[in-house]
């Protein structure tokens, strides 16, 4: 589900399909299951059944493609050959680690986060909201100010 935030009444959308993804997960056990825009599959597990990666990578992110908000979908090898002004594309190449099993992610337009309740929110997209977050740090040696170059990926290594 994809809820749209609004200072009113946020605008659902349905569910996604996914039954063609669960229905070879449950068949094969695959481990496919949807997290945060991420479609996460044991990967090897495909290819050892021979099935063809790239095609089921490229229908399940056109199924994707098709839900309310998604802006872009991306397969393993769109990402990788994704071009570096892909704002969209450079987020999910930070975010998933290269031996991480995965098959399709989106990233949705700004205002739309993943959820699985009205009443739930989430964080770890690669929507501005989640990427571009204040962050106040106080102490001895900081200097007051307001700093404009920050990323969230530098957080952790500077800490």
């Amino acid at each position: 589900m994809i809820t749209r935030n609004s200072p009113r009444k946020p605008l659902v959308a349905g569910r996604p399909d996914f039954a063609m993804a669960k229905s070879i997960a449950t068949a094969a056990n695959f481990g496919i299951e949807f997290n945060n825009g991420l479609m996460l599959a044991d990967v090897s597990a495909i290819r050892k059944a021979k099935l063809n990666f790239d095609s089921l990578a490229s229908a399940i992110a056109s199924k994707l493609s098709n839900i309310t908000g998604v802006t872009r979908t991306y397969t393993p090898k769109l990402l990788a050959a994704a071009d570096t002004a892909d704002l969209d594309a450079m987020r999910w190449r930070r975010s998933i680690p290269k031996d991480f099993g995965w098959i399709a992610a989106a990233s949705l337009a700004p205002g739309y986060i993943w959820s699985f309740s009205p009443a739930a929110t989430t964080h770890g997209t690669t929507n501005r909201d989640d990427v571009q977050v204040p962050i106040v740090f106080m102490g001895p040696g900081i200097a007051a100010g307001k700093y404009t170059r920050a990323r969230t990926v530098d957080i952790g290594p500077t800490l």
